[in-house]
């Protein structure tokens, strides 16, 4: 949520209730992260283990069938994801998130070659 409308909102709220712009912020954005949470709950490949919510004033956050079914070992979905990630950045996804994890928390994580 970092669009110029939704800063645009942001700040009238902050106006509107006096409060500053970051605490609007995280409260706006607390909902987006619940749902994230509630859904990294479910079992990949079993799609009755994913809930259904409803933000009011909002809509549903229903999971696709299809993509928690293709979750499942992940085998084709996964591979063409690689094959994808390979032709356009020219490296092995695997080796690129490997090398990311072992990075010290000190060193700044490089996202383009120099």
């Amino acid at each position: 949520m970092n669009s110029q409308f939704s800063d645009k909102i942001i700040k009238s709220l902050a106006f509107k209730y006096g409060l500053p712009e970051l605490v609007i912020r995280k409260i706006v954005l607390y909902q987006f992260q619940f749902v994230k949470e509630k859904m990294a709950d479910g079992t990949k490949g079993d799609y009755e283990t994913f809930p259904t919510i409803k933000l009011p004033d909002f809509g549903t956050f229903t999971p696709m069938k299809g993509k928690i079914n293709r979750m499942g070992d992940g085998s084709e979905y996964e591979r063409k994801k690689r094959e994808i990630f390979k032709k356009k950045y020219g490296e092995d996804l695997d080796e690129v998130t490997r090398l990311r994890q072992n990075k010290d928390d000190d060193e700044p994580i490089r996202d383009e070659p120099q």
